[in-house]
């Protein structure tokens, strides 16, 4: 009798947590799995006949041998590998699990030009070790005086995307852009040369918790204009950001990372705050 009692225990977990995927993001790819129809690389149902679907190119995942004798099969399309000794100290972490890593462009000076990507490119692959096939793939970021001319130079010496700032917004963002519409040539060199364009969507001057929300006219602006420009809307944690890329054309998407999740404002003020002392 127990031992029915355990499995009809056993039973009801299971469907509670069958009914608990049901109900979110998890649960909505089993549906499209039980029902045999494509998902999209921003998990909606894709409804467009095979012929008319642009694909998004990604690094091939083959394994690739990292530090030690462990195999690195995962790609992380969004690192902070900083420069210097903070270079050192997270680039071990990423290649024991990666083979390939798109870094980003906002080291001090910030990577602007073609031979500023080579050097930072090259400071990476300095501190590889023997025999490891890690692949950085290589952003630049874009700023107010960004040049046109300067993308093919960029796209010659291997960049795949590039970052846009908005000024202030995070780290070694000072002096970032905040007249988007000026960028107009940019974004169509980017489109033309085939480099695909990561945004920090945060909208300067707005309230923190809002700047999100904010920033998502000009997304919408910017998809608009280029329909053939390959968009990434960078680290989305509103529910308004992920209704407007899934409204968006498929040339447009957003990539999740944990950390900014994870952490939320009761992490950073938490109790902390006295309000007896404003």
């Amino acid at each position: 009798e127990r031992h029915r009692d355990r499995e009809r225990d056993e039973h009801d977990e299971r469907g509670a947590d069958e009914r608990h995927e049901d109900a979110g993001a998890f649960g909505f790819a089993r549906r499209c799995r039980r029902q045999e129809r494509p998902v999209d690389a921003r998990g909606a149902v894709d409804e467009q006949p095979q012929h008319q679907r642009r694909e998004w190119a990604m690094p091939t995942r083959d394994a690739h041998p990292a530090a030690g004798s462990a195999t690195a099969i995962a790609n992380d399309m969004h690192v902070h590998l900083r420069q210097d000794d903070m270079l050192a100290q997270v680039l071990p972490h990423t290649i024991s699990q990666c083979a390939h890593a798109l870094v980003m462009p906002n080291i001090t000076p910030a990577v602007l030009t073609a031979a500023e990507l080579v050097t930072y490119r090259q400071s990476i692959l300095d501190l590889l070790p023997s025999g490891s096939s890690f692949k950085p793939l290589m952003t630049f970021k874009v700023g107010p005086n960004t040049s046109p001319a300067e993308i093919s130079k960029l796209k010659a010496q291997g960049a795949v995307a590039g970052k846009l700032y908005p000024d202030g917004v995070t780290t070694n963002s000072e002096g970032g852009v905040t007249d988007f519409k000026a960028l107009y040539p940019v974004y169509e060199a980017m489109q033309e040369a085939g480099l695909v364009l990561c945004l920090h969507g945060e909208m300067p001057g707005a309230f923190s918790l809002d700047r999100e929300s904010k920033f998502l006219a000009v997304l919408r602006d910017i998809a608009s204009r280029f329909a053939d420009l390959r968009i990434v809307l960078e680290h989305a944690t509103t529910a308004d950001a992920i209704a407007c890329v899934e409204e968006l054309p498929a040339n447009v998407a957003c990539t999740l990372t944990v950390h900014h999740l994870y952490l939320t404002l009761d992490d950073v003020i938490g109790d902390r705050l006295n309000p007896h002392a404003f």
